[in-house]
């Protein structure tokens, strides 16, 4: 059982969907996983991925965009998830596009 704010879900769903959209991308996957006592949200898709070039540091950043693009679809996404007491990750080891980790430890 996952506890959430459907609102706020759906606002990171939407952030998902779009960000994928700007990578050109026409598969979002989102697989659940448990691994011990965390719940992990995988959002994977197969757009062009993260551009070179671009900070990694700052990807959850306010304002931080590689795109045309505002810059608060990642940083909402890990305004929400950590407010829920989870945590947001970039997986720089998927190649096929681009993949975010939802860790929803908190949420159950």
């Amino acid at each position: 059982n996952v506890k959430f704010n459907p609102l706020e879900f759906s606002i990171i769903l939407d952030n998902l969907i779009n960000n994928s959209r700007k990578a050109n991308a026409d598969t979002l996957v989102l697989r659940f996983e448990k691994d011990g006592n965390e719940i992990l949200m995988r959002c994977s898709d197969n757009g062009y991925g993260l551009k070179r070039g671009a900070n990694e540091e700052r990807l959850f950043e306010p304002g931080y965009t590689t795109t045309s693009g505002t810059g608060i679809g990642l940083s909402t996404i890990k305004k929400y998830i950590e407010k829920s007491g989870g945590r947001v990750t970039y997986n720089r080891e998927y190649t096929h596009g681009f993949e975010v980790v939802l860790h929803l430890m908190q949420w159950i």
